[in-house]
């Protein structure tokens, strides 16, 4: 009998970490998707215009390279500085990485040995507006390869490109910097796909079946031995 019981109490442990496992890995999962943006700028032909790229808070991203493509004809790229979010991280920027035809894209590789927990600028970028146009000019952000966390696990992250608005000719240079909360809001509330409550719940039932399972099954096995 005792022994029974402690085969029992064995199987009970292991059916209850079976089943903490996937409740506790759905703890530490995100509940939305990282998100990495610029936001839209508005200046001047001849002015400067300052392009950052953001990233939502409590994305845990400890590696990633993104590209940034713009139109040349429009914006002459001038220099960079490391955004306040991006402290403490390894990150290098190629300004010549790419060109095609009008189009340039500039390459950024990052890297934080804890992961980056806080919300704001990673980089801010200063580009001249080329004089003779004005309008509107679309600068694309994209992650080209896998970006991960400090335990070297996939982290999927959404990445948003902004815009450059020149309202006409300019004589005097000056930086314009425009961030634009309400877009920011609107991005942070998309949900993680896969990871809703519906999904979470499903996850967590079939853990609880799973477990149940093992223990009845070695239950009955363990009772038939006995007879």
């Amino acid at each position: 009998m005792k022994v029974f019981s402690r085969i029992l109490t064995f199987v009970i442990i292991t059916a209850l970490l079976i089943l903490s496992f996937p409740i506790s890995a759905l703890a530490n999962q995100p509940e939305e998707v990282p998100q990495l943006f610029i936001s839209d700028v508005t200046g001047k032909a001849g002015e400067k215009v300052v392009i950052a790229v953001e990233i939502t808070s409590n994305s845990g991203l400890a590696a990633t390279d993104l590209e940034i493509r713009y139109d040349s004809t429009k914006l002459l790229y001038s220099d960079y500085t490391k955004g306040e979010t991006a402290e403490g991280a390894l990150l290098s920027l190629n300004p010549n990485f790419k060109t095609e035809e009008n189009f340039k894209t500039i390459r950024i590789a990052l890297a934080h040995p804890e992961g980056i927990y806080a919300e704001g600028k990673l980089v801010e970028m200063t580009f001249v507006v080329e004089p003779g146009w004005s309008g509107t000019t679309t600068v694309d952000l994209k992650s080209p390869e896998e970006s991960y966390d400090a335990a070297y696990n996939v982290v999927q992250v959404l990445t948003i490109g902004g815009k450059v608005t020149v309202e006409g000719d300019g004589t005097e240079e000056q930086v314009t910097s425009a961030t634009q909360p309400e877009k920011k809001a609107e991005k942070t509330e998309k949900e993680v796909p896969g990871k809703s409550d519906d999904s979470r719940l499903t996850l967590i039932l079939i853990a609880v079946a799973a477990a149940v399972a093992v223990v009845v099954i070695l239950a009955i096995v363990l009772m038939k031995r006995k007879k």
